[in-house]
């Protein structure tokens, strides 16, 4: 278990990110991200390799996932999920 940065800090996109897969320790205020089942490792560098489409639960599904790019920034696809969970809890 781990965090969304120190994941990608290590080349990793979780690619599944919704509460279902997050730990959340109220105390320490610490979120850990579990189920990598279809996460991927990826290079920086390389944003030109395509990926699978069918990613992330539709709900937290990037916008530009969700219309079939499959060029896209994985950190960017968990970040996007990321926020979507944030809304929901914010706004209940």
């Amino acid at each position: 278990m781990t965090g969304l940065c120190e994941l990608h800090d290590n080349g990793v996109m979780h690619r599944d990110v919704k509460p279902d897969n997050m730990l959340f320790n109220k105390d320490k205020k610490v979120i850990k991200f579990v189920d990598f089942g279809i996460s991927k490792f990826y290079d920086k560098n390389d944003t030109e390799k395509q990926h699978t489409k069918n990613v992330v639960t539709r709900c937290y599904r990037a916008p530009e996932v969700f219309f079939g790019d499959r060029k896209y920034d994985g950190r960017k696809l968990d970040i996007w999920s990321a926020g979507c969970v944030l809304a929901e809890m914010l706004t209940g």
